[in-house]
């Protein structure tokens, strides 16, 4: 019985001892995961989701005017001026007005000082023809003679040749003298003692029928050796004095040389003069009656006072020369009074209305920037809204006022709002609001540019993204809470969002604010939830 007894304690204690062991290992187990789960890192999580997202580019510009009107006018005198720096003008409200009796009084001498050149040029000319007439016609008269004179020469070689080629006498033969001094011839006996009757009769009858008289051909030839012999005498001494007159009148001739430098100044003051009459006439033509203002705006400055010629001198040296010259040559010829002129500003106005806003853009913004993209600005706790209008071509290093800074120079003094160094952009915005006369120019204003925008698009927060080696990923935290890295591309990017464009699907969980820690597979406990 008390053995029976005994193994029942032993049992019983046994049994004990196993629920103690039993006990204790699950309160040690329980202990060790609970302090184990208390060392998992914790995140907080967001889910890829759908939403409209922008990105945009904050800038500060500088406030200019919208447009800027320089009118100019040449050479015109200022009659009123109805306006002064600091004026709020109107849309064809009139600010100057010009006297035009000072153009027509210089228009009307260019023409007649053209006028006179002209005529100065066609007298010279009408001179120059009387003399270069007089000259050929003795220039023909001395070739006349010239010709006389070789014809009278070649008379006298002819009758040199007939004087040599004929004899000063001629003999004259009867015809029956043959006949008759036949029978006698036969007859005549040289022995006989009549032999000197028969030789006298012979002779008697040879002188009877041979007669010898002067040659008349050769008598006329001597006539005429003598009669152009003396023509040629008279001959040389009319070339002598014809030679001395057209040397005279072609060469030697002071008026001559006078005409000739007469007709070369006035050629030259005739192309003054013309060029002068079409500056007047031009002037004339182009001037106006008055200024009137282009749009809205404020008067910025004026450069004109009444009284005033507007217009820096253009052709005084030119009307000066002009007039000296023809007096000099053609007698009295005064020059222009007063002198064209060169166009300059007669006052400068800014559409203070339309403001523009402008900026530069560096490399890397620029190629963001697409003229139409919408621009909101803050000043002052006043919203304006504009768009990109101009985008420039070409990067410089110059001022930040972009193309307007010459213009606008007088209100902003030409200073450079950036530093020469990198090239940069000139872009300008226009701006549109409510209270747009509160805008000045010149100050700047923070601008808001919406580079990008998509609707109802997969998104991530921004804070999610991790860049290693250029590329983007996250790590996604999959159903058992252990960590996947995960590489993705982004699309549009604003300040609290980025698009994805694949790598993530709508619905996965991804880690916020991620740490260096982190790593894949390992387990994280997600903190609070899921963060939206």
């Amino acid at each position: 019985m008390s053995q029976i007894k005994a193994s029942r304690r032993i049992r019983s204690f046994r049994r004990a001892m196993f629920v103690l062991i039993a006990l204790t290992i699950a309160i040690v187990g329980y202990i060790y995961i609970r302090s184990q789960r208390e060392q998992l890192p914790t995140v907080r999580v967001a889910s890829v989701s759908n939403k409209d997202i922008a990105s945009f580019l904050n800038v500060t510009a500088t406030l200019e005017p919208g447009r800027v009107s320089t009118p100019t006018v040449s050479g015109q005198t200022v009659e009123a001026v109805f306006v002064k720096a600091g004026d709020q003008v109107k849309a064809g409200d009139v600010l100057v007005t010009f006297n035009l009796d000072e153009l027509e009084k210089q228009y009307e001498e260019a023409s007649e000082l053209k006028a006179k050149a002209e005529s100065a040029a066609a007298d010279a000319q009408n001179l120059i023809q009387r003399q270069a007439s007089e000259a050929s016609a003795k220039s023909t008269q001395l070739q006349k003679d010239i010709n006389s004179l070789s014809s009278t020469i070649g008379k006298i070689t002819a009758s040199i040749d007939t004087l040599i080629s004929t004899m000063p006498v001629q003999l004259e033969i009867s015809p029956d003298l043959a006949m008759q001094l036949k029978p006698l011839l036969e007859a005549f006996d040289p022995k006989a003692e009549n032999a000197r009757e028969q030789l006298d009769a012979i002779t008697t009858l040879i002188q009877s029928g041979i007669t010898v008289s002067a040659n008349p051909d050769h008598e006329a030839a001597k006539k005429s050796i003598d009669k152009n012999t003396a023509r040629i005498g008279s001959l040389f001494s009319d070339i002598t004095g014809g030679l001395v007159d057209v040397a005279g009148t072609a060469l030697g001739s002071s008026a001559m040389s006078q005409a000739s430098s007469m007709i070369t100044q006035a050629q030259t003051a005739i192309s003054t003069a013309a060029q002068a009459e079409t500056l007047a006439r031009e002037a004339l033509e182009n001037a106006r009656l008055d200024i009137r203002a282009e749009f809205d705006g404020l008067v910025v400055s004026v450069n004109a006072s009444p009284g005033d010629t507007v217009g820096s001198a253009g052709t005084s040296a030119l009307n000066s020369s002009l007039g000296g010259m023809l007096g000099a040559s053609f007698g009295d010829a005064s020059a222009l009074s007063g002198s064209l002129s060169t166009a300059q500003p007669v006052l400068v106005l800014y559409d203070n209305v339309n403001p523009k806003a402008v900026f530069r853009a560096n490399r890397i913004d620029s190629t963001r920037l697409k003229t139409g993209m919408p621009v909101t600005y803050e000043q002052d706790g006043k919203t304006f809204f504009g768009e990109i209008t101009y985008k420039a071509k070409i990067a410089t290093t110059g001022s930040s006022l972009g193309s307007s800074s010459s213009s606008t120079s007088g209100m902003f003094g030409g200073q450079d709002l950036t530093s020469i160094g990198e090239p940069m952009l000139d872009v300008e915005m226009s701006i549109r609001g409510q209270s747009e006369d509160d805008l000045i120019l010149g100050f700047t204003i923070d601008a808001k540019i919406q580079t990008d925008s998509a609707s109802n698009v997969p998104c991530v927060p921004a804070e999610a993204l991790k860049r290693e080696l250029g590329e983007y990923f996250v790590y996604v935290v999959k159903a058992d809470n252990t960590l996947e890295k995960r590489f993705m591309t982004p699309g549009i990017q604003s300040d609290m969002d980025a698009q994805v464009l694949e790598g993530l699907q709508i619905g996965e969980r991804v880690v916020l604010n991620p740490s260096n820690s982190l790593v894949e597979g390992m387990e994280v406990v997600v903190s609070g939830g899921e963060n939206p």
